[in-house]
């Protein structure tokens, strides 16, 4: 008797990791782990914690369903990318899943065998467990990947909080519910059941159009974005090659005059006229090499586009040749900060400096840009806004940039101290 109590827990705890981790993967990214065998635990993780559910003494009534939304809570929480409190939302949401479906295999039992339907003792959960892997499935099969589903685990979820908060209340009001009549009382609650069910899968289904458009509006904002930042590019290399065709066209000019000085045996004019061809020529010349042909352009760029401005740049840079970044997502990342940062020093009378840094090392990219501020800025979430500005200009490209960030999984702050703006950045680099 003992050894089948435990085959019979062991099996439903089982099914119910298999059904909470299906839920979890398809809504929610899993954390990056620096050993895969990490991230192959999550599945044993569920099990364990419902199976201390099952063979731990029951609480009373009330502390029931806080146990397991705490369990699955925790499991998620470590294994998956989600914010706390969408996290508890969509823990409650998934065992508020299980308690109706718990009360429909209930109502079934209870309809097809009546009150004699108690020597089924035990049935209702195995077809409740059944049920819940099945549907798991089926929702993972059909919205696996879609972009409304993955923007419940972003910013989009919070306008529709009411969704699970409304589906939680009457969970727990219909499990309350008690069946004193005979068969046709069962009929009715079975048919306000799945009425319940069915409205909250529509409104599910919309809810998830939604949030699709959304994520296709943000695309093609950040495709427009990355158009525009390609054409500065083109336009700026499209100029210095301009620019150098003259200097190659003014050689020949150059070295009349410097044949001129020589042979009039003004040997100090000449010297100081080469010095100056020079260093224009230096100017000319990109310096910037990290290994990166895209960073190479970009930074060039902004950094000439900074000196005509007089704003120096400091840059710490190492080899960046294996960066797996995107080229769009580069050039969205670097021309978004760089021009912020740019901007907001020439609203400085002094002190105009960017300090730079892009290091890559054991699989991450540490970004980091700060710059004096002239006014103290506000951050709100992954943007920032001047305070002393109605615009707020300072921020503009920063939900561009977040965006990337998170599409590539990595982590930012923003932060504004002692009058100086700081984003800093980590993003992790997939293992070729």
């Amino acid at each position: 008797m003992v050894m089948e109590i435990l085959i019979r827990g062991t099996v439903l705890s089982l099914i119910l990791a298999m059904s909470c981790r299906i839920f979890y993967d398809t809504i929610a990214d899993g954390r990056e782990w620096r050993h895969s065998l990490t991230g192959g635990t999550v599945l044993p993780a569920f099990l364990l914690a419902f199976f201390f559910i099952a063979f731990t003494e029951i609480p009373p009534y009330l502390f029931q369903p806080v146990r397991m939304i705490a369990a699955v809570f925790i499991v998620a929480q470590i294994y998956y990318r989600i914010r706390p409190l969408q996290n508890l939302l969509l823990s409650t949401l998934f065992c508020a899943l299980i308690w109706i479906i718990q009360m429909f295999a209930s109502l079934l039992i209870y309809i097809l065998y009546g009150r004699g339907g108690n020597r089924l003792w035990g049935m209702d959960e195995i077809l409740c467990y059944g049920i819940l892997l099945c549907l798991m499935l089926l929702f993972q099969k059909v919205y696996k990947g879609r972009d409304g589903i993955r923007a419940m685990a972003g910013e989009s979820w919070g306008s529709f909080i009411y969704f699970p908060v409304f589906s939680i209340i009457v969970s727990v009001a219909l499990s309350m519910l008690t069946l004193d009549g005979g068969r046709e009382d069962g009929n009715i609650m079975l048919i306000v059941t799945a009425g319940f069910w069915l409205i909250n899968l529509v409104a599910f289904d919309m809810m998830e159009n939604i949030l699709a458009g959304r994520a296709k509006a943000e695309k093609m904002r950040l495709s427009a974005e990355r158009n525009r930042n390609q054409m500065e590019i083109y336009r700026s290399l499209q100029q210095g090659d301009e620019c150098r065709k003259r200097q190659i066209h003014d050689y020949k000019n150059q070295l009349n005059c410097i044949r001129g000085l020589v042979d009039d045996n003004r040997t100090k004019e000449a010297l100081r006229y080469i010095g100056q061809l020079t260093g224009s020529l230096n100017e000319s010349i990109h310096q910037i090499n990290t290994g990166h042909p895209v960073v190479n352009v970009l930074l060039n760029q902004k950094y000439q586009s900074a000196r005509e401005q007089q704003i120096s740049m400091t840059m710490t840079m190492n080899n960046l040749s294996e960066l797996s970044l995107s080229e769009e997502d580069i050039v969205t990342l670097l021309a978004n900060l760089l021009d912020n940062a740019i901007e907001a020093c020439l609203k400085l009378h002094g002190d105009r400096r960017i300090q730079l840094k892009m290091v890559l090392e054991e699989e991450e990219l540490f970004l980091s840009i700060r710059n004096p501020v002239e006014w103290e800025v506000k951050i709100s979430g992954k943007t920032a806004a001047a305070a002393k500005e109605k615009s707020g200009e300072h921020g503009l490209g920063l939900g561009n940039v977040d965006a990337v960030i998170r599409k590539n999984r990595g982590r930012s702050t923003l932060q504004c101290q002692e009058g100086w703006f700081c984003f800093t950045a980590v993003i992790l680099q997939p293992q070729r």
